[in-house]
């Protein structure tokens, strides 16, 4: 069997991507964008397999899994209809020997499980269960988008049930072997929660605490550097396509190509790997040319599925929208990275970032400049794959033809509270980072 990846985040690596202060505030014009994620999945386990964690203890008013033969989670498809409001996308499930579905939704609040993944036997719980809505970065002219929201979860270390792993494991690992088999005894014990009956009566989780829960992001095995990888087991499993998968916490650029609408429910892996270099600004290679909360605007060039569209509406209140202008073109995007870069995101009104502080010419125009070049210079990551030149600025011809072969466009972002031009004012020295959160 395959050993599936452990990540631990590093803080100093955390805090560089966070060199900010002073971000757009509360009370700036609202705008149809969105704050972009240097990184990848701040959950600290990567590519879960189907049917791997083994169900120790959880018992709710609808789910005893002490009458569960073998008990073991896994993940499944929502089918919750395809009203406007409903739930879709993916849940975690317990399943059993023979595996069959035994628990759904929020049957599985205060359910422990362990053995994630391959040496590593700490036990986790499922702390919360909630949805949270779906809201597109960019509504273009005649774009359409769903009403929908997602299922979340909050999962914490079963040690330490008030601590979810998403935050939590920035700081520590909370996931260590402990050389030996956990008994059920030895868990704290949890009172027995209450339970949503519908999908449709699950509590909504507050935005500004998304980024203590995850999204189930299926056919997603990514390293820390958001480059995928495509991963087998002999073992057999009833869909291949939800073989691995992973626990994408809110905030992450991983979960907000799912939560942002960017990617279609059961699309390939190309168009989720391309919104990530966006989301990440990773132009050219693995470095991340961002820091987290800078806003830029998203349109989709990758046309949805018929079936997708069918199930649209077509938002008359948002007819005010215009579509991004040729001025405020940042990148567009590929699976590899971005193919024509007009702007940077560094330098952003009411902000001051730390990577900006290099480029010392006179005006911003001068500095654009300065960045544009190096970035062009940029090799692409080791054993990575060969990118095209990178066009400088972008041209307007590509909204006709944006990229086709081996390197199609599927997004094109632009620049919010972008300075175009300060000629004759100097970059301004950093100031305190913002506190991660």
């Amino acid at each position: 069997m395959r050993v599936i990846h452990s990540f631990i985040p590093i803080v100093s690596i955390t805090a560089a991507l966070l060199g900010t202060t002073n971000l757009p505030h509360a009370g700036a014009a609202p705008c149809p964008c969105t704050s972009n994620s240097p990184i990848v999945n701040t959950f600290p386990v990567r590519s879960l397999r189907w049917g791997t964690g083994h169900v120790m203890r959880g018992t709710t008013q609808l789910c005893d899994i002490t009458k569960i033969k073998d008990p073991h989670i896994a993940i499944a498809r929502i089918d919750d209809g395809n009203q406007p409001g409903a739930v879709r996308g993916y849940q975690l499930v317990v399943i059993d020997r023979d595996q069959q579905q035994r628990c759904t939704g929020s049957q599985l609040v205060g359910v422990v499980f362990d053995r994630l993944y391959a040496g590593h036997d700490d036990p986790v719980m499922v702390r919360a269960v909630a949805k949270t809505k779906v809201i597109p970065d960019r509504i273009s002219s005649g774009a359409c988008f769903l009403d929908e929201y997602r299922m979340i979860y909050m999962i914490t270390a079963a040690f330490r049930p008030r601590d979810s792993l998403c935050n939590y494991g920035l700081r520590n690992n909370p996931l260590r072997r402990l050389g030996r088999a956990i008994k059920p005894s030895e868990i704290p014990p949890y009172p027995s929660p209450e339970v949503s009956p519908t999908l449709a009566e699950l509590p909504e989780a507050d935005p500004e605490h998304l980024d203590d829960y995850a999204v189930i992001i299926p056919d997603a095995d990514y390293d820390t550097n958001g480059n995928p990888d495509s991963s087998t087991d002999p073992r057999p499993v009833p869909d291949r396509k939800l073989e691995w998968y992973e626990l994408a916490c809110g905030g992450s650029a991983l979960a907000d190509t799912d939560l942002k609408g960017l990617v279609e429910l059961g699309e390939d892996k190309d168009t989720r790997t391309a919104a990530m270099r966006m989301l990440q600004a990773k132009y050219r290679n693995s470095q991340t040319e961002t820091i987290r909360g800078i806003q830029i605007s998203v349109r989709r060039d990758k046309p949805h599925s018929e079936e997708y569209k069918a199930l649209c509406q077509f938002p008359s209140q948002h007819a005010n929208i215009q579509d991004i202008k040729d001025d405020d073109i940042e990148a567009r995007w590929t699976v590899q990275g971005a193919l024509c870069a007009s702007h940077s995101r560094l330098w952003i009104k009411d902000s001051v970032i730390y990577q900006a502080q290099s480029y010392q010419g006179p005006t911003l125009e001068d500095r654009e400049r300065q960045f544009l070049e190096r970035i062009q210079k940029l090799r692409p990551a080791q054993n990575g794959p060969q990118l095209p030149p990178l066009l400088v600025p972008c041209q307007t011809s590509a909204d006709d033809n944006p990229g086709s072969g081996s390197n199609p466009v599927y997004f094109t972002s632009g620049v919010i509270h972008h300075i175009h031009d300060d000629r004759g004012t100097q970059a301004r020295p950093p100031t305190a980072a913002v506190k991660n959160h």
